[in-house]
């Protein structure tokens, strides 16, 4: 189950997570364009939001983005049918409607087989339908799953007969040493902090759960300018005053798996450090 998981770590040490794929221009998030498109600039790992429609259809889609992405249409995908949902088209960041609609999770999963891990986010309401999707597909080897650290979702992880790969969001140690106590197939933990000096950055623990071969996820983003995690080590920082102020700082802690919106530009610097060799640059899909 994990051997594509931990052949990749073990190659290449740290791991690039692009969020929701890459977006801009005409390449819209959560699709398989841009899921592609993140390969194509180096990720390892693409992140999707997974929600559930009205008539029990799985779509990627962060639910709450609809007025973004289609301008002025508010549609709550969870509100609607699947046939409802694939009449609205994305608008382009220039406000352009294109003719492209939501994905189908069924659609992004055969696109996607066979080229990169796939971390799935946002389906803890709907794990029974995802689970039929991901194992449908023969996908299992692929797929990571995340969820809040609740212990309702880590039963219904211990309650399958497929030991898939999770990790949960954890923002504090209590949280962690719970998820460790369960019977879970437990490949890693996302973990948020805000200061550099939390008992979840301490040396001895990050230590601990990399010798255990753990993903140490951290995330890079910094979209609500409420406050900022990792003492604002993010990819504002790494791409405004310097990658070694942001992503370096994360990296030389010992943290192995870094969710960006930037692949592209991570995967440049992690060229520059030897975490990156040209040969392996990814094929081109």
């Amino acid at each position: 189950m994990n051997e594509l998981l931990n052949k990749t770590l073990k190659e290449k040490g740290v791991l690039i997570a692009a969020h929701r794929g890459v977006s801009g221009g005409s390449i819209i998030e959560n699709t398989v364009k841009g899921f592609i498109a993140a390969h194509n600039q180096g990720a390892d790992i693409v992140e999707m939001d997974v929600v559930k429609t009205r008539d029990n259809k799985l779509v990627c889609i962060h639910d709450g983005m609809e007025r973004r992405l289609f301008y002025l249409d508010w549609r709550y995908t969870p509100l609607h049918r699947e046939k409802t949902i694939m009449q609205r088209h994305y608008y382009n960041s220039s406000l352009v409607p294109l003719p492209e609609h939501i994905n189908r999770f069924d659609d992004v999963l055969e696109a996607l087989k066979g080229i990169c891990l796939i971390n799935v986010d946002r389906c803890w309401n709907h794990f029974d339908l995802v689970f039929e999707a991901v194992l449908r597909h023969n996908m299992t080897d692929q797929i990571i799953f995340k969820s809040p650290p609740k212990e309702n979702f880590y039963k219904q992880f211990e309650a399958q007969s497929t030991p898939f790969m999770f990790m949960p969001k954890v923002n504090d140690v209590a949280q962690l040493a719970v998820a460790e106590s369960a019977k879970l197939n437990l490949v890693g933990f996302e973990i948020k902090f805000k200061e550099l000096s939390s008992p979840l950055a301490g040396q001895s623990l990050i230590s601990r759960l990399r010798s255990e071969g753990k993903l140490l996820w951290v995330n890079m983003l910094n979209l609500t300018y409420t406050g900022h995690l990792y003492a604002g080590c993010d990819d504002n920082t790494s791409l405004l005053e310097g990658p070694d102020k942001g992503w370096g700082i994360l990296i030389d802690m010992g943290f192995n798996v870094l969710q960006t919106d930037w692949p592209a530009a991570l995967y440049n610097y992690l060229l520059t450090r030897g975490l990156r060799v040209i040969p392996d640059t990814p094929e081109k899909v």
